[in-house]
C-alpha cells in the first residue's frame, strides 16, 4: 500500500458531515414549506465573471 495514497474514505465522510444535510435539518425546512429543492433554485448558480472571481 502507497503511504501518501489519498484517503477518499475520510474525505467523503467529511464531505458528507459539511455539506448533506441531515434528516433532521431537512425535517426543519419541511416544517417552514422548504424543500430542498425549492432551496436549490432559490440561488441562482454563478455566472462565469463570479467563478472566475472566485
Amino acid at each position: 500500500m502507497i503511504d501518501d495514497a489519498f484517503n477518499w474514505d475520510r474525505f467523503l465522510r467529511r464531505w458528507q458531515d459539511e455539506w448533506v444535510p441531515s434528516e433532521d435539518d431537512a425535517e426543519e425546512l419541511a416544517d417552514g414549506g422548504l424543500t430542498l429543492a425549492d432551496l436549490a433554485v432559490a440561488v441562482p448558480p454563478a455566472g462565469e465573471a463570479e467563478i472566475a472571481a472566485a
